[in-house]
């Protein structure tokens, strides 16, 4: 009869002794103790090294039993860990003692906790027999990290991929850190205050870590220094994400003969724009269609499909390998197992027969969609059917039919599916389908089940709208074109706000899925200025409600004219003529001049034979006044060019009318007939030679 003493210290102390050995000390006289192995140091039975650098042994600490027995007694020793023993091995004979030498070598954090075990046995093994546990403790590093393991985030090739490793002192004495060191030149490691640097008891040192993410997969040890001492450690991993997606992909059993596809897209992780040069696969029977010569900006993703045509019967792999133009590209997997066309899978989408069934593209807050596939048994033998649904339930698909117990020959089972829209992103996932029973060998295959969620149903090819300058008066228009990118159809309230721009066709637009339209804005400014506005597209409060800003600017034609025109006195009933000249100052635009407006009836005008004004020219138009009373006269006219409202100048206009009386010394520019003209002058010569004598 054996059995354990625990000596209830709580230090992981454990002895055990034969039940002869401890029965006889305890019918000794009560003073003698138990005839037993004792433990003469660590008396609390632990050693511990606490906080040392990594990779160098520690100074030694002891062990140390003596064998309390009046008979021979001899064992073997046991321990684990980062732990290096000297013993000096033997046996012990009655009183003897044996000892063992026990340092700590550190090479991984936060270090070892383990036991030194002695299992020992008298001369006679079934009489007396027992074994002696001391704990073993070694804390490495004199600064930790938050963990002995980090992994840094998974990014795609060219992105950056680091993080923020803070070291924290937990001795009770200062630290002084003099550099840092990585085992592989993919990582990189720097503190972020200048080395070297002391960190107080409880304080901390942050340093960042950061991996090449031009190169592949890898692993390193971060090391911190002090001198050439190893005194903090951590391992970091570093996986990077794949151009390809999916990366890996089964279609397990399907029919010879069929044609299955798969979507998939390929991302430009470059930081440069690069062109998809080429999709090659080693299997004749995988093919890529939809990314050759694919032109991607950084961080942009093309889709693809895979065909996979099951020619030959087996199983089969093929690797899909994607060139860029400028190298770094990627290598995805794929397999398929052909079997005799015992089945024929068909869904009820836009492909029957791709043994995928693909629900389109659904906005986040879609109604459940339900979509049915048909399976279609060709033998003879009734088939018995199990069912394994989707794997990923963030898909949120999910088998609304019970399934089937059986198909029978030659006969179909049917089966719906749902898919509840919750999260955005492209959806890929897989329902199992197993034929057992009858003569042929089980059949289990899987239709693929595709989706694509959405934020916003809609698409825009522009944020805003940044009309040019315009001139007063003038019209200009731009289109945003609406894109339907979800499979429904979908009824756009279309407004515009703000004044100087309209809708040109002012009616909702009616989109069915996948379908686009465009939405026309026309900017008409009535004045010279800065205008703002808003393209309203979708109703308040949905989704897919975006207003469009909108901006323009005015300013009136470079069209200039005379200020004023001074026809000075002219006789009533006679007629003054000045000219008007109209200049264009735009050197690339031409204008026609629409309108001469007078305020008054005493001045006339006449638009000119061509109104137009080409780049840089002038315009003579001529203006007359013709007064019918005495006095002064004042007018305004206004030259108003085509398609404006504004006169983009108005000329002040004066004249004198003077009557019969009066008229000597004015009216120079006085005209009327022929006749009285000539006798005007010849009066005047008859005047001036009557004087003549008198002088």
């Amino acid at each position: 009869m054996h059995r354990s003493c625990d000596r209830g210290d709580g230090l992981g102390r454990r002895t055990k002794v034969s039940g002869l050995a401890l029965a006889a000390g305890l019918l000794a006289s009560g003073t003698a103790a138990a005839d037993i192995l004792d433990v003469i140091e660590p008396t609390s039975f632990r050693l511990s090294f606490d906080h040392v650098p990594f990779d160098v042994p520690t100074a030694s600490q002891r062990i140390r039993i003596r064998n309390t027995t009046a008979d021979q007694a001899s064992g073997d020793a046991r321990w684990g860990g980062s732990f290096l023993v000297t013993a000096t091995g033997g046996s012990l004979g009655p009183g003897q003692e044996q000892f063992w030498d026990i340092a700590c070598l550190p090479d991984v954090a936060p270090g070892s906790d383990t036991f030194f075990d002695f299992d020992w046995c008298g001369r006679n093994c079934d009489d007396a027999s027992g074994w002696i546990s001391i704990q073993l403790l070694c804390t490495a590093g004199l600064v930790v990290a938050p963990a002995p393991e980090l992994a840094l985030p998974r990014v795609f090739a060219f992105e950056a991929s680091q993080i923020t490793v803070p070291w924290t002192n937990p001795t009770s004495a200062p630290v002084t850190i003099t550099g840092l060191s990585v085992s592989d030149s993919a990582f990189t490691a720097t503190s972020t205050v200048a080395l070297p640097q002391t960190v107080a008891p409880g304080a901390s040192l942050s340093t960042t870590i950061a991996f090449d993410t031009t190169r592949p997969d890898a692993a390193a040890t971060v090391d911190v220094l002090a001198g050439a001492a190893v005194i903090g450690r951590v391992h970091v991993t570093a996986d990077m994400l794949k151009q390809i997606d999916p990366i890996n992909f089964g279609f397990n059993d399907m029919p010879l003969g069929a044609v299955y596809t798969v979507p998939i897209t390929v991302r430009n992780s470059s930081p440069v724009t690069r062109t998809i040069a080429s999709v090659t696969s080693d299997n004749s029977e995988a093919a890529v269609e939809g990314l050759v010569g694919v032109t991607l900006a950084p961080g942009a993703k093309a889709g693809g499909l895979l065909r996979w045509t099951a020619t030959t019967l087996g199983s089969h792999g093929a690797h899909v390998t994607v060139a860029f133009d400028t190298g770094r590209g990627d290598v995805a997997n794929y397999s398929a197992n052909v079997v005799a066309p015992t089945f024929e899978v068909i869904t009820m989408d836009a492909v029957t027969g791709d043994g995928r069934l693909d629900f389109g593209t659904w906005r986040i807050d879609a109604p459940p969609i339900d979509r049915v596939f048909k399976i279609i048994n060709h033998t003879e033998n009734q088939r018995l059917v199990g069912c394994s649904p989707p794997g990923d339930p963030a898909s949120r698909f999910a088998l609304v039919t019970r399934c089937p117990n059986n198909i029978s020959a030659n006969a179909g089972a049917t089966f719906t599916m749902r898919l509840t829209p919750s999260a955005a992103g492209t959806l890929l996932d897989a329902i199992g389908v197993a034929i057992l029973g009858g003569d042929s060998a089980p059949r289990t295959f899987a239709v693929l089940l595709t989706a694509r969620i959405v934020d916003h149903q809609l698409a825009l090819s522009a944020s805003q709208l940044a009309f040019p300058d315009r001139l007063r008066g003038e019209t200009v228009r731009q289109t945003v074109k609406i894109t339907n990118v979800a499979s429904n159809s979908i009824t756009v309230p279309v407004a515009v706000t703000g004044a100087g721009f309209a809708l040109v066709d002012p009616l909702p637009l009616t989109l069915a899925g996948g379908a686009s339209g465009d939405v026309t804005v026309e900017f008409q400014p009535a004045a010279a200025g800065s205008y703002t506005g808003t393209l309203a597209i979708g109703a308040v409060g949905d989704l897919d409600h975006v207003e469009v800003p909108l901006a323009g600017t005015s300013g009136p034609p470079m069209v200039t004219s005379d200020p004023g025109l001074a026809f000075g006195d002219v006789a009533i009933g006679s007629t003054g003529e000045m000219t008007l000249a109209i200049h264009n100052l735009d050197a690339a635009r031409s204008f026609r001049i629409d309108q001469l407006a007078i305020d008054a009836a005493e001045f006339t005008v006449a638009l000119p034979a061509d109104p137009a004004l080409g780049p840089g020219a002038t315009v003579m138009v001529p203006v007359r006044f013709t007064p019918t009373s005495a006095g002064a006269h004042t007018a305004r006219l206004s030259v108003i060019l085509e398609g404006d409202t504004t006169p983009i100048a108005i000329v002040e206009l004066t004249g004198q009318g003077q009557s019969v009386a009066h008229r000597d010394g004015g009216g120079c520019r006085a005209s009327g007939s022929p006749g009285a003209a000539l006798a005007l002058v010849v009066l005047a010569l008859v005047r001036r030679r009557r004087r003549s004598p008198a002088r």
